[in-house]
């Protein structure tokens, strides 16, 4: 979706969220 900084009144679509991909490759820990 297009990120609008200014929410119009009565147009404001909620749109979901991306698909949360499945990390293939683990994130190395500290």
């Amino acid at each position: 979706g297009i990120p609008t900084p200014q929410i119009s009144a009565g147009t404001a679509r909620i749109e979901p969220p991306p698909p949360t991909r499945p990390r293939r490759t683990p994130m190395p820990s500290p």
